[in-house]
């Protein structure tokens, strides 16, 4: 269980930000079951626009680029493992003088980890990163993000330490 807590709070402890001119370059991995997901999908929305879709190569990592100007949905996916999004604000102008990339690492669950069990919060971005143009930097939307942070372990932990077969029907 604290293994699987630990790759999901890795999202959020070990990102490092950094920006290009007027785009931020985001870079990572993409796991599930201790594995890399190999063609994991990064699927890029402006709004409700589809605007790019990427793929994680042969060791799951991947490579996007983001512009300042648009709030994009980031969503991650391997075939029937549950999505991840998350957000980046970049409703600004330009994004200053700040570094390269951000880099963050994805971790996926197999549905069959939450059956049983109402998993519609997982709809939700899992993280809201907003520019701060005072600091020239991405910075968790803190109240949201811990919020989320905060339902998703319940509900690792829920399942890792029920009997979900009281949750299916006979």
């Amino acid at each position: 269980m604290k293994s699987l807590i630990t790759l999901f709070i890795a999202l959020f402890v070990s990102a490092s930000f950094s920006f290009a001119g007027d785009s931020v370059k985001i870079k990572g991995t993409v796991a599930s079951n201790n594995k890399k997901c190999d063609g994991a999908e990064i699927n890029i929305y402006d709004g409700n626009n589809l605007v790019e879709v990427s793929l994680a190569d042969s060791k799951g990592r991947f490579n996007i680029e983001l512009h300042a100007g648009a709030r994009y949905t980031v969503r991650f996916s391997k075939g029937e493992l549950i999505a991840k999004n998350i957000v980046f604000d970049l409703l600004v102008n330009s994004l200053g003088n700040s570094p390269e990339e951000f880099e963050c690492d994805v971790y996926l669950y197999p549905p069959s980890y939450m059956s049983g069990m109402s998993s519609s919060v997982l709809d939700f971005p899992m993280a809201i990163l907003e520019y701060n143009e005072r600091k020239e930097r991405l910075e968790f939307n803190a109240e949201f993000t811990n919020t989320m942070q905060e339902l998703y372990q319940n509900m690792l932990i829920f399942a890792e330490t029920t009997d979900r077969n009281i949750w299916q029907e006979e």
